[in-house]
């Protein structure tokens, strides 16, 4: 370890700055206590001047006059030279009758029950096609 020499001196150098800082906070609070600062400002710092400007009066320019309307001219369209004479023939009328269409009508609960069962003459692919017409898969 090493060993500081101890300075054993009365006014060392740390002691003079000490007591320097003490004596500048002493200072600045005799300074503010009594005013100096204050003092200090004035001499430095001129006093402000202040001019009061009175406000410009502004006239309101009355609005400019609506601009002026024109009237349209009605336009004159003259009837064409050219003339074009066409024969006009009438459509030849015929009467359509239309067939009134059978009421459509519900099938049986047999024909339901033939239709997803089947019957023992049809093949398996007449089966197939029918299964189209009722929900669910598309192949039995």
């Amino acid at each position: 370890m090493t060993v500081y020499v101890h300075d054993s001196q009365f006014m060392t150098r740390r002691g003079i700055v000490l007591v320097a800082i003490i004596g500048l906070h002493v200072f600045i609070a005799w300074a503010i206590a009594t005013g100096l600062a204050r003092r200090a400002l004035e001499v430095i710092a001129p006093p402000i001047q202040t001019d009061i400007v009175e406000e410009v009066k502004t006239e309101k320019e009355p609005p400019p006059p609506p601009p002026p309307e024109f009237e349209k001219p009605p336009v004159e369209v003259p009837p064409p030279d050219v003339t074009i004479d066409m024969p006009v023939e009438a459509p030849a009328t015929t009467a359509v009758e239309t067939p009134a269409a059978a009421p459509a009508m519900r099938p049986s609960v047999g024909e339901i029950w033939l239709a997803e069962r089947g019957s023992a003459q049809q093949s398996s692919c007449d089966r197939q096609s029918l299964s189209v017409l009722r929900p669910g898969p598309i192949f039995v």
